[in-house]
């Protein structure tokens, strides 16, 4: 596979550099086709990766399927995975009996649509599109739908959240430690107006009392 590719592919690249090569310094050129795998399950020790999939794609043989919109929808769904038994009969009895790894899911152009090759996962009872997250949103542009929140956006909304309920919760503390202080404050100038009106009470009747006193005075100096 790897010799047939390089030869459409390296020796453009190669005059490219040969007559930049005082201009220009080239760190890394070309696609990644193939991924050290160390998962058990895998009986290859490499994996396909989406950079490549539309020239390995020619030499997958049996894992290689042309599929509806519907079901290239589904794939690029949240990365939740996809039932099987959901998928359009004709390609459940393809992948139905699948052993893990990794596939190719293709939709071939229509329209303004160009074609899609999508690698996707395939476990026992589902699969699931196995490529990054901006590259699941730019399929999903193209077929005209929404792009999904990554995870560093859904990160962000999940922290102004916490920050906006935090933000209430501290709101609300505030307003019920200035309600108590209020009452507090009520209470006290309460007891302390019941204090002075005490206070006026009995000194009104110690004035009645003195007014009392000198009349009986008066009273005591006229017999």
């Amino acid at each position: 596979i790897l010799s047939d590719l390089s030869s459409g592919i390296n020796a453009e690249y190669g005059d490219i550099i040969q007559q930049n090569e005082n201009k220009i310094k080239i760190i890394n050129c070309g696609l990644r086709l193939f991924s050290y795998s160390k998962e058990a399950f895998s009986k290859c020790p490499y994996r396909l990766l989406q950079e490549g999939a539309h020239f390995t794609s020619t030499y997958m043989g049996s894992r290689f399927y042309e599929v509806s919109l519907d079901d290239m929808i589904k794939v690029l769904g949240p990365d939740t995975g996809v039932p099987k038994h959901t998928l359009k009969p004709d390609l459940f009895e393809k992948v139905k009996d699948l052993p893990t790894g990794i596939v190719v899911f293709y939709l071939p152009p229509s329209g303004i649509i160009p074609g899609i090759h999508c690698c996707v996962y395939s476990t026992e009872n589902g699969v699931k599109a196995y490529i990054t997250e901006d590259e699941k949103n730019h399929f999903r542009l193209i077929l005209g739908l929404e792009p999904l929140l990554t995870k560093r956006e859904q990160k962000k909304l999940d922290a102004m959240e916490t920050h906006r309920k935090k933000k209430i919760e501290t709101a609300a503390r505030i307003a019920a430690e200035k309600e108590a202080a209020e009452k507090e404050n009520k209470d006290s100038n309460e007891e302390e107006n019941g204090d002075n009106t005490l206070e006026e009470d009995k000194h009104e009747e110690e004035e009645l009392a003195a007014e009392d006193a000198e009349g009986l005075q008066g009273l005591e100096s006229e017999d």
